[in-house]
């Protein structure tokens, strides 16, 4: 359902009233109004101190507002999994400190280094990279004590981005979590991809037998 056509419009404030007491409002400052333009000194102290009430009323209510709509549009936590399959795409550094030859060169030398640090993923801009969401999936479920098994699903272009988050589980995780993989699946295939994710999910009820 679209959100825009049930909330309701916020209101222009008393230049422009929507609702009763915004036309009270509307209607007292412009009765003060012609008492000031009259030189009635009544309307002279009137309309500033209407104003200034009205702005505090005003920016009250918006504050309110926000915050009821921060609590409506709180989603909520995903429920801890024991396994997860997850897609990945082309690396992407996600900045211009980093190009995309030096990112395929760090991820090559990561693949290729015995003993990794933090410095090593940061060098390719990796934790704010376009995998953010997979290292963010991974480390949610595995706080939540539940995750064991991870599966990584690629396309032909992605196989090195795939090989780059495996070397990453292993490394911060270790044995915590089983990182597996398929194949790569053509772009856009998504009749195969189905039919792989298929083939975990049937090989995962093998094993518990």
């Amino acid at each position: 359902m679209n959100s825009s056509a049930t909330q309701r419009p916020e209101s222009p404030g008393i230049i422009s009233p929507t609702s009763p007491l915004e036309f009270l409002g509307f209607a007292a400052i412009n009765a003060l109004i012609g008492l000031v333009s009259n030189a009635n000194p009544i309307g002279l102290v009137a309309v500033p101190l209407i104003a200034g009430g009205w702005w505090l009323y005003d920016r009250r209510r918006k504050r309110q507002g926000l915050r009821l709509q921060g609590v409506s549009l709180m989603k909520k936590l995903p429920q801890p999994a024991k396994s997860l399959i997850l897609l990945v795409s082309t690396y992407s550094p996600r900045t211009q400190r980093v190009s995309a030859d030096q990112a395929v060169a760090g991820i090559q030398q990561i693949l290729a280094k015995g003993e990794l640090q933090s410095e090593d993923f940061e060098a390719i801009n990796f934790f704010s990279s376009n995998q953010t969401p997979q290292l963010q999936a991974i480390e949610y479920h595995h706080n939540a004590g539940s995750l064991r098994e991870v599966w990584l699903l690629c396309s032909p272009d992605s196989e090195l981005t795939l090989k780059l988050l495996q070397r990453y589980v292993e490394w911060k995780y270790g044995n915590a979590i089983e990182v597996n993989s398929k194949p790569p699946v053509a772009e856009y295939d998504y009749e195969q991809v189905f039919q792989t994710c298929d083939q975990i999910f049937d090989s995962r009820i093998t094993r518990r037998r």
